[in-house]
């Protein structure tokens, strides 16, 4: 009887195990689906190339710029406050200013004016003298954040600043790229003035003529500075905007790789590869559709 007990016991015991045994194994199989299943899920909400950091160029009409940067720094150019151009909302976590003229130098008009005016001295960046007026220059070397910023002294006519005075042209390196705003450049560049300025990525040029260099002479000083990768037109007329300018026509005649958008935003990538350097004709009208909360 004890055998038989025995017996039974030991086959109730080994059946448990092969139990547990084929439990585990399934439980096993279905952490592997899971685990599998989930990496699925995961690389198909982070599709590939995706990730790659740009810096956002928005235009907000003449010499007026902002920049976003891949960090997310927001750098302003010439800020005015232009009818023409509408009131448009702008932020700006630093502000350079080329030189004093209204239509240049309305950092009043950005949506945090009241922080930057607690930190002018670190934000603001006059590249003429207030305090002279505008008479002497600002030769600025200094860094925001990640972003170093110095400037070149120009003029604002060709007579030396007799006409329209001096103007400070702004030579940015942002996430690796070298950005130069010439503001209101009133004559061709020398050679000392070129390689002052050094290499340039990304070059925001006036082609309008009147107070600044003309549509050729702009030409003139693509072919010295060379930029590699954009050149962003500005301060020229526009039909039934800003008639008193020459428009871009002088400038793009003879052209190659002219983009034409309508939009006022234009997005680059930072690590693309760029065979020759592109024109960039943008709106100045803000995207009504768009949601980008840091403007």
């Amino acid at each position: 009887m004890r055998t038989i007990f025995g017996i039974l016991l030991a086959i109730l015991v080994a059946s448990s195990a092969l139990l547990a045994q084929e439990e585990n194994g399934k439980n096993k199989v279905e952490n592997r689906y899971q685990d599998t299943k989930e990496s699925k899920s995961e690389n198909k909400s982070t599709p590939k190339g995706t990730d790659k950091k740009s810096i956002t160029v928005r235009w907000c009409g003449q010499s007026y710029f902002q920049l976003k940067s891949a960090e997310g720094d927001l750098i302003v150019f010439d800020p005015h406050s232009m009818p023409e151009f509408g009131r448009q909302i702008v932020k700006g976590d630093m502000v350079c200013i080329s030189h004093l003229h209204d239509d240049h130098s309305q950092y009043e008009v950005l949506e945090n004016a009241a922080s930057l005016e607690k930190e002018l001295s670190k934000r603001v960046f006059f590249g003429l003298d207030p305090k002279t007026k505008g008479k002497k220059f600002n030769a600025i070397d200094a860094k925001y954040r990640s972003i170093s910023i110095r400037t070149v002294p120009s003029y604002h006519d060709a007579e030396e600043g007799m006409k329209r005075g001096k103007n400070a042209i702004f030579v940015l390196e942002i996430d690796g790229l070298k950005v130069v705003h010439l503001g209101d450049l009133g004559h061709d560049l020398d050679d000392s003035a070129v390689k002052a300025i050094g290499p340039v990525d990304i070059l925001f040029i006036p082609i309008g003529g009147i107070y600044t260099i003309n549509g050729d002479t702009a030409k003139e000083i693509l072919k010295k500075l060379k930029p590699k990768r954009y050149i962003f037109p500005m301060h020229y007329g526009i039909p039934s905007v800003m008639e008193d300018l020459q428009t871009a026509d002088e400038f793009l005649d003879g052209q190659k790789n002219i983009k034409k958008i309508k939009a006022n935003e234009f997005r680059i990538a930072i690590d693309e590869k760029v065979e020759n350097p592109t024109i960039v004709m943008m709106g100045w009208q803000p995207d009504e559709g768009s949601t980008d909360k840091d403007k």
